[in-house]
């Protein structure tokens, strides 16, 4: 029996509202049912082991994902304008919320995260620059990805 859902899915609780996102993935015995470890957003203390049966696929409104697609957008055009300010190597940007802080981080085509921005080498144009996308409203709890 094969896992239903994936890593970083959101998924909810059937019969509950909050979203949540699987963060692990445990069949304990061939032929019986996936466990998956989920939480709300980045809390961990939140984490939970749930049985399959128990969860549910969560999928963004039509008004969310064109919010989305939107924001990414956004997001990819700040890197290509700033480049040269991002890590050598770079192929796309993740913003997160975090606790309540959001990162903007930077990752190579493996996947490997490049490090953050804005950090202290960030120009003033380009922190202003994210400062300005930042304050847009987040469709999605995970954050927003943009390839370059």
């Amino acid at each position: 029996m094969s896992a239903k859902f994936v890593l970083r899915q959101h998924v909810r609780k059937i019969g509950q509202s909050e979203v949540r996102s699987v963060e692990q993935i445990s069949q304990l015995e061939p032929g019986k049912e996936t466990l998956y470890s989920v939480q709300l957003g980045a809390d961990f203390a939140t984490r939970e082991w749930v049985k399959e049966s128990e969860l549910e696929v969560v999928k963004p409104t039509a008004e969310q994902q064109k919010q989305y697609t939107r924001l990414s957008g956004t997001l990819q055009a700040l890197g290509h304008r700033h480049r040269s300010e991002l890590p050598n190597g770079a192929t796309s940007l993740s913003l997160n919320v975090t606790d309540g802080r959001v990162v903007v981080e930077v990752y190579d085509n493996q996947g490997k995260k490049m490090g953050t921005v804005p950090n202290d080498k960030t120009s003033p144009a380009f922190s202003f620059a994210l400062q300005q996308f930042l304050r847009e409203t987040l469709p999605d709890p995970d954050g927003i990805v943009a390839i370059l």
